[in-house]
């Protein structure tokens, strides 16, 4: 929650807005159920990871 919390205070210190509608998560080394939590707290589409490791 603190990344969003980050990302919305950039917003408005910046005047730009981000478009989570429109913006993939990309997860890295992260767990299925964290992979989960983080897309909907970001309320974003999840991506394939680019690493299959």
């Amino acid at each position: 929650m603190n990344l969003k919390w980050m990302l919305v205070c950039f917003e408005h210190l910046s005047w730009m807005r981000i478009d989570y509608d429109k913006s993939d998560l990309v997860p890295i080394g992260l767990e299925k159920v964290e992979e989960n939590c983080v897309t909907k707290i970001f309320c974003c589409k999840k991506e394939a990871s680019l690493l299959n490791i």
